[in-house]
């Protein structure tokens, strides 16, 4: 990523002596993105030598970690084709490499596999033989359930790794029918270490970077940054084919507040033609300037089941949506929920709603 020369101008009387340079390195590091901070302050002399050293040293082993974690990726790659797995590797090293172009600059902790749901016993059993196990420890009927819901079965080993298998891209609540079979018909070839791998189209790309920052009510910045790299690594986007696809999902909303934030924070151009789309959905609006507040805010989980309900009612075009996966935020239990409440008697449905509560309640 290359910077305008009026922003590297900029960059450079920002980097001031009385700037607070800790809470830069804080802010950066919880938004992962201090790989990008390294990459545009390590040649101006403004910059304090401890802070190019912090981020030197943190640059370089974000570095290492992607490099093993790419190389794994391939392993699991050529290991799945051998026993007939479909798998589809997105976000990761191959968002890294097809927005950012360069594997070092972005951050990333595990591998999001998307495969057939018929081939995720086949897949599991696989990587045990690596060395993976689920990193939750559930009974049979509850990771099950969980499988049912959420879609998705994460593994790791000891060295860190984490492989997240999913036969879906949402969780069951979360209204997104984008599946498996439509991203790998479209899907492109990518090169990676010197190989060819598969990656969504990009057009599939953009919209899935957009579900999975607001159903995270985009919380962090390098999130908008993947947006913002894709758009600018991508000007030939096929805009029509996007934005239909963003209707057919009832998605539009998602896909409008991503494209906002961009260009609100990080001054990306939009072609007019779908600027005007984003603009003339004045919600959209609404939301990016409450997140582009918001961002930078101090965390604070007093009223995160609140701020997440109101979110995702109006996030969503349909009622329905919004409010199906507010429902499911308040009462589906997760993982964190039957390990902590495991002495309970009770059932699955009244576990989330006590834990809960007594979270909130400790908070205010």
């Amino acid at each position: 990523m290359i910077l305008p020369p009026d922003r590297t101008a900029h960059l450079a009387q920002l980097t001031q002596p009385d700037l607070d340079w800790d809470y830069l390195l804080r802010t950066g590091h919880r938004h992962g993105v201090l790989p990008l901070l390294h990459e545009h302050l390590r040649g101006l002399p403004s910059v304090p030598a401890a802070v190019r050293e912090r981020l030197s040293t943190h640059a370089h082993a974000n570095a290492a970690r992607n490099l093993f974690r790419t190389g794994e990726l391939l392993q699991l790659l050529q290991l799945f084709a051998a026993h007939g797995v479909a798998a589809l590797p997105f976000k990761g090293p191959t968002l890294a490499a097809l927005a950012y172009g360069n594997l070092a600059l972005r951050e990333f902790g595990d591998l999001d596999l998307l495969l057939p749901a018929a081939d995720l016993p086949r897949a599991r059993d696989l990587l045990r033989m690596r060395g993976y196990r689920p990193q939750y420890t559930l009974s049979p009927r509850r990771e099950a359930a969980y499988l049912r819901r959420i879609r998705q079965l994460p593994l790791v080993r000891d060295d860190g790794s984490i492989v997240e298998l999913h036969t879906a891209l949402t969780p069951r609540a979360f209204a997104f029918p984008l599946d498996a079979a439509q991203l790998w018909q479209r899907r492109v070839p990518l090169a990676l270490l010197g190989q060819t791998v598969s990656a969504p189209a990009r057009e599939d790309l953009l919209l899935i970077l957009c579900m999975h920052g607001a159903k995270h009510r985009w919380q962090n910045l390098g999130w908008v940054c993947d947006v913002a790299e894709l758009l600018r690594a991508c000007p030939a986007l096929d805009w029509p084919a996007t934005l239909r696809r963003a209707r057919q999902l009832r998605a539009r909303r998602l896909l409008y507040l991503g494209l906002d934030l961009a260009r609100r924070v990080l001054a990306i151009p939009l072609p007019a033609a779908v600027a005007r789309c984003v603009e003339e959905d004045t919600v959209t609006g609404q939301l990016a300037q409450e997140v582009s507040r918001d961002l930078f805010a101090e965390e604070s989980d007093a009223a995160e089941g609140l701020s997440s309900w109101r979110f995702h009612l109006r996030v969503r075009e349909r009622l329905g949506d919004g409010v199906r996966y507010g429902v499911s935020l308040a009462l589906e239990p997760t993982p964190a929920d039957w390990i902590a409440l495991a002495w309970l008697p009770l059932g699955d449905y009244l576990l989330r709603p006590l834990r809960l509560a007594g979270k909130y309640a400790l908070a205010a």
